[in-house]
This record gives structure tokens, C-alpha cells and sequence, in this order.
């Protein structure tokens, strides 16, 4: 069974993860690694299941000290890609393994991620 690890963004591998969106049902122009790396100033991290075939961007940032999630500027839907259909149950192993450290998340989550939590502010 492949593994779910998160990894900094100095640890990606940027041809892998554009390959995955390559290859994923759901890819979108939002979560190539130039849009994110362009977006962000760099500052995304990651939840990549086995060899890059499902990957979760993790966009974030820090304020008086508390680093949180967000939704970058002029992009419209981030969450997780998968070459696969994903189930609810799949989705959710990747925000059950989103570090504490992030402490707020407002995540628009792309229109194949269905997910629901009553005290998560997810957009969908």
C-alpha cells in the first residue's frame, strides 16, 4: 500500500507533481508547480500519496506567529488530484494528515473533492 507523507517544498519534486497533474482526471492550471511556486512566492508545501499519484497542495502562511493554510490569489480551486476517482474516505486521509502546526485553513477545495465538516471552514 502507498504512503501518504507530507513534504516541505524544497522536498518536491516539481516534475513529478506536474506529471501528476498532468495525469489527474481533475487537473487544473491552478495547481502547476510555476502557478503555485508564482502565487505563493514559494511558500507551498504538501501531502503526496506514493510516487506522486495523489497530491494535495498546501499553500500557507504565517501572521503574529500562526502559520495557516489559504487560498492563493487568482487561484480558484486547489484540494486533491488524483489520476483516480476520489472517494470521501480517500480525501479525508489527506486533512486528517494536514500538520497541527496549520492552525486555520480556508481551502477552496477543487469540484471533484467532496468533503464536509461542521467546524472546518472549506469551501467547495
Amino acid at each position: 500500500m502507498a504512503e501518504l507523507r507530507y513534504c516541505r517544498h524544497k522536498e518536491i519534486d516539481q516534475e513529478k507533481w506536474d506529471k501528476a497533474i498532468d495525469q489527474s482526471y481533475n487537473g487544473l492550471v491552478y495547481a502547476y508547480a510555476f502557478m503555485l511556486n508564482h502565487m505563493t512566492g514559494k511558500r507551498w508545501d504538501a501531502l503526496i500519496y506514493g510516487d506522486y499519484e495523489a497530491v494535495f497542495p498546501l499553500p500557507w502562511n504565517r501572521k503574529f506567529g500562526i502559520a495557516y493554510l489559504y487560498q492563493p490569489y487568482l487561484c480558484q480551486q486547489l484540494g486533491l488530484f488524483s489520476d483516480k476517482k476520489i472517494s470521501t474516505e480517500f480525501l479525508q486521509q489527506f486533512i486528517d494528515a494536514i500538520p497541527k502546526r496549520f492552525r486555520y485553513w480556508k481551502i477552496h477545495l477543487n469540484s471533484e473533492n467532496t468533503f464536509f465538516h461542521p467546524r472546518m471552514d472549506f469551501v467547495n
